[in-house]
């Protein structure tokens, strides 16, 4: 389950990771007394974190002074038991240590912290690099602040670097930690959020001749072809290279994909980025494809895998006709459509959990529903999930309202991915009575066991659902 908040695999190094955290920590943690107050008046940064922030000393910081016109706050959202945050965290110290301090007067950083305990957080947070910002305990209340904050902008996996506009709090870049990783000696201070519509349409790309040349260099033989193509299309912008085994593998099932759907009449077209840095290397794979490419050195690529956090390939980002995401993770999807019968792969309201979902388990809040795998289990399974999930999708959220992203899946054991999931919420498999049901937070390290005598109809599953979002439901942690 990568680029995501935890995934099953690493949860035992997360836990002992916490527990060293716990070791070093004080056992009185109390932040300093707060400034006095002001006549200030608050602006959206100051609602969404408090008044007061700390560095990592615990001196205290009005929050107002990190808002006014011109200026950026940047949310980090982590935690000590994420191992992808922790690898993170040198990468985030190193960049903001290269940031001019003219910059600094522009940009600031405030962690988002989900942490369960005082002693790790207090941890965490007396590792953050000079200069940036985080709330304060208060008797865990920064646990739910920081859930709100994430439910507010979308966030659910992390390490997440969210960029926000410190007058208004809209959101000017959703991939901060990108545009670190991608500009270590903060040379490139560019805040400016990627258009992604106009990127996509306003310039030219190429397109390769059916006959492959002999000699296939600097694109001779290419036709070049407008960006409006891709208007009232699915789009697949796909990340490759000729160096990579799983690219060479899952290529010729895109191909495929690609021609098939074509030959059908269906609106579909592939962006190629290849990550070639010699022109040779790309001239030679771009001849063997049938679709769009930007050319090479052209500065669109490195945007788009900036814009969609690419951190490895093969990755097909897959978009709607309104330049939307339907999914990040269209190889997989593919791999598991390789006739491009499920075109154009929207999402369903009720899954199987297969692999192809690990990431989606681990990035969202879930309702899963186990069965042994025969067809009547599976079958209750699905039809009463979809009168529960039905809503979900229909519901608009009000002006001002964040909607709570929930996704519903059923599994069987015959399911790679149950075995993980098992172990996860700590069911060894001889133990497990099926059929059951589980709500997972990942979020907040929570899962919560559906009552198992309890009848598994609609109104009770509601019921179910209910009492988690009210926070009366039992629950267990994720160790």
């Amino acid at each position: 389950m990568s680029r995501s908040r935890r995934s099953t695999s690493e949860a035992s190094a997360a836990s002992g990771g916490a527990a060293a955290a716990d070791s070093g920590a004080e056992d009185d943690f109390m932040p300093p007394a707060k400034y006095d107050s002001t006549d200030y008046r608050a602006g959206p940064i100051s609602k969404l974190v408090g008044e007061t922030v700390y560095d990592n000393k615990r001196t205290p910081k009005r929050t107002v002074e990190l808002e006014g016109p011109g200026r950026v706050v940047a949310l980090y959202f982590s935690a000590y038991w994420c191992p992808p945050c922790r690898a993170f965290m040198p990468d985030l110290a190193s960049w903001w240590r290269n940031v001019p301090e003219e910059d600094k007067k522009i940009i600031s950083i405030i962690l988002c912290g989900s942490d369960p305990d005082q002693k790790t957080y207090q941890a965490y947070t007396s590792t953050l690099p000079a200069g940036v910002y985080h709330m304060p305990w208060e008797d865990g209340k920064v646990s739910k602040t920081v859930e709100k904050i994430a439910r507010k902008y979308g966030v659910s996996g992390i390490p997440v670097l969210l960029l926000l506009d410190a007058v208004t709090g809209e959101v000017i870049n959703p991939n901060g930690r990108a545009l670190v990783l991608s500009d270590p000696t903060a040379t490139n201070m560019s805040w400016k959020p990627i258009n992604l519509r106009k990127l996509l349409l306003e310039k030219e790309y190429i397109l390769a001749p059916k006959k492959k040349p002999e000699v296939p260099m600097k694109y001779k033989h290419e036709t070049v072809i407008g960006g409006n193509v891709l208007k009232n299309k699915i789009i697949g912008i796909y990340f490759s290279s000729s160096f990579c085994p799983p690219c060479a593998s899952f290529t010729p099932v895109l191909i495929e994909v690609y021609k098939q759907l074509k030959r059908v009449g269906k609106p579909f077209e592939v962006i190629f980025c290849s990550a070639e840095d010699s022109e040779e290397l790309f001239a030679s794979e771009f001849f063997d494809v049938p679709w769009l490419a930007i050319p090479h050195q052209d500065v669109r690529r490195d945007m788009l895998a900036q814009y969609f956090h690419v951190e490895g390939i093969p990755q097909l980002i897959i978009l709607d006709k309104n330049f939307r995401v339907i999914t990040t993770d269209g190889h997989v999807t593919l791999l598991s459509d390789p006739k491009g019968q499920d075109y154009p792969w929207k999402e369903r309201e009720v899954n199987e959990l297969t692999e192809r979902y690990s990431s989606t388990v681990n990035d969202a809040e879930c309702l899963i529903w186990m069965t042994d795998g025969t067809q009547s289990q599976c079958k209750e399974a699905r039809d009463v999930l979809l009168n529960v999930a039905k809503p979900f999708f229909e519901r608009q959220a009000k002006p001002g309202e964040s909607k709570r992203d929930v996704r519903f899946f059923y599994g069987g054991v015959e399911y790679g991915i149950t075995s993980n999931m098992l172990n996860f919420i700590n069911i060894r498999e001889e133990d497990a009575v099926y059929p059951f049901i589980f709500y997972l937070n990942i979020f907040q390290q929570k899962v919560f066991m559906y009552p198992q005598a309890q009848a598994k109809t609609k109104d009770k599953v509601d019921q179910f659902l209910q009492s988690v979002f009210a926070g009366q439901a039992a629950h267990a942690k994720i160790v």
